[in-house]
């Protein structure tokens, strides 16, 4: 039986194996946002959240999963070489002809969808740079897919951040000339830099191992029946947020909630960073101890995961909620007035990147529950924005954003604790991080800085006491 501590140091190695380059290229990104927000004002920033939530439907109906297919076979090849090259280059093939065939539907059909689907005839230009960004949104999923399969982490990184390099540069030289159009294949240009580069490091790799002469790997059916299922499953929640973004562009003024929507997104990524890289590396630690009869390493394994993705969210993400205005004033002065939006936001995040290793435990338990999950979050969601919205504005969005992922946090850790994958200890600390973070909310909402400023101190607690149980785990046997 291995020992306590392995999990928390795997978990940890694996993580800061990538989170160098990672954090450059976001950086970079986040940058070339703030510059890209306040060449475009806060409606040209809404309109481009509109055109991306439009692209971020089709890149995942269009791929059929094909990321997580690629690595869910690449690395079922184990060391078989020669076979998972075989995997990867068909996959990859497919993308690259999925995202081709996409991006030309986008780009004929620009003009209905800016005036069918969104409503906005002069969003046509946009829409019809937008199909680059499908072209290079797909082909790189399949890339990044073929990678993460083969553990290549530290690769990825590197791909992010010469990406994030490029999209700056572009978003420099582009946006003042052909505005919100060039914003949006700077953001294009950036990925197509990313796919470069995978393609370059998978071509040294392949050239390492011969092809065999016949059929290695799976066949390419197999593989693509796995990402529909993959696909009936998730593919809900890129709809779910074009809904939203549809519905907050039909207000008055719907173009600037946009704005403040997408801007929040931003805050929302920064804390959304290190527990992402903490998920990525604990997954296959997870599935490895699923098959213990006991499942006491399952549940090591889990809450090590748990407790090191909350001292990553729970005291950045708070602090963020605090100083929302100031740091959405970045973006331009007219962005300050959707704090509370951010605050809500950001506070959703909290709870769903917390939760993300519960998550991963139930998909291992059973994935057609992550259906019903994601089915209750998206009815959650939807239901209080349309309710909210007429009087409250883009602010519904990031009230239901946040509801919608309280209740998933609840019904997952519930579901996980039937099947006896997740202990007490843990259930606990879902219950502090929701009290912490529904008291964040409500100070920030309602003008109480107090009681934000005590759910903060109540976050620094936690942390420390979450800091000293991974030492308690990595020096118990």
């Amino acid at each position: 039986m291995a020992r306590p501590d392995s999990q928390v140091r795997q978990i940890l190695s694996g993580t800061a194996w990538s989170a160098g380059g990672t954090l450059l290229g976001r950086l970079f990104g986040f940058i070339g946002t703030i510059i890209g927000a306040r060449l475009l004002g806060v409606a040209g920033f809404g309109a481009f959240s509109f055109v991306q939530s439009t692209v971020s439907v089709v890149n995942a109906y269009a791929g059929l999963g094909v990321g997580t297919t690629a690595t869910r076979y690449v690395a079922s090849q184990g060391k078989d070489e020669s076979a998972a090259r075989s995997v990867s280059k068909k996959l990859i093939c497919f993308g690259f002809i999925a995202a081709a065939v996409a991006a030309v539907a986008v780009g004929a059909g620009a003009p209905w969808i800016a005036n069918a689907l969104l409503g906005r005839p002069e969003l046509s230009s946009a829409v019809r740079a937008a199909a680059f960004l499908v072209l290079a949104g797909v082909a790189w999923e399949s890339v990044q897919g073929a990678l993460s399969g083969y553990r290549e982490f530290a690769r990825i990184a590197l791909c992010t951040a010469v990406a994030g390099a490029v999209g700056l540069t572009a978003i420099v030289l582009l946006t003042p000339l052909l505005q919100l159009p060039g914003f949006i294949l700077a953001q294009a240009t950036a990925s197509m830099a990313a796919i470069g580069v995978g393609l370059v490091m998978l071509a040294r790799r392949w050239r390492l191992h011969a092809a065999n002469s016949g059929d290695a790997g799976e066949r390419l059916s197999v593989m693509l029946r796995f990402g529909a299922v993959f696909l009936a499953s998730n593919a809900i929640l890129a709809p779910v947020m074009w809904l939203v973004a549809w519905r907050l562009s039909a207000l008055p003024n719907g173009l600037e909630g946009l704005g403040f929507w997408g801007a929040a997104h931003q805050l929302k990524n920064i804390v959304a960073l290190l527990p992402g890289l903490v998920s990525q590396v604990a997954l296959p630690l997870l599935a490895f101890h699923s098959a213990d009869p006991k499942r006491s390493e399952f549940r090591t394994t889990l809450r090590s995961s748990v407790l090191i993705s909350g001292l990553a969210v729970l005291p950045v993400g708070i602090l963020l909620m605090l100083f929302a205005g100031p740091l959405l004033s970045l973006f331009g002065t007219d962005f300050r007035g959707g704090a509370g939006l951010a605050c809500a936001v950001v506070a959703g995040s909290i709870c769903h990147l917390f939760a993300m290793p519960i998550v991963h435990a139930l998909t291992i338990g059973n994935v057609s529950l992550i259906a019903v999950v994601n089915l209750i979050w998206a009815s959650v969601f939807l239901a209080i924005v349309w309710w909210l919205a007429p009087t409250h504005g883009a602010l519904a969005a990031g009230l239901g954003w946040f509801a919608a992922h309280v209740a998933s946090m609840i019904l997952t850790a519930a579901l996980v604790r039937i099947q006896g994958g997740i202990d007490r200890d843990t259930l606990i600390d879902v219950g502090v991080v929701l009290a912490l973070t529904a008291g964040a909310v409500a100070g920030a909402l309602s003008g109480q800085s107090w009681i934000a400023w005590c759910a903060a101190a109540g976050a620094c607690a936690c942390a420390f006491c979450w800091f000293h149980a991974l030492r308690r785990e990595a020096r118990g046997a």
